[in-house]
């Protein structure tokens, strides 16, 4: 499967950061520390024609991490709001 960055659009909701819909694929995260996701790495799937995130129980714990530490991990960068 391929593995690709995902830009944060943002969203609505309760947890917006979790939805692929509200990820666009990117060549490069280009994010820098921060306290909000700004940028996912994750599998890639197709959802109604359009290239969307895999976000699966491992990388959903992984961007709830990031997001109460405000440390970025491999596949989770932050920028401040």
């Amino acid at each position: 499967m391929a593995v690709s960055w995902f830009d944060f659009n943002g969203g609505t909701g309760s947890m917006p950061d979790l939805n692929p819909e509200n990820y666009t694929e990117t060549t490069s995260s280009g994010c820098t520390n921060g306290t909000v996701v700004c940028a996912i790495n994750a599998t890639t799937q197709v959802l109604n024609g359009i290239v969307r995130p895999v976000i699966d129980g491992p990388l959903a714990s992984e961007i709830d991490t990031a997001k109460s530490t405000k440390v970025q991990t491999p596949n989770v960068k932050l920028l401040f709001p």
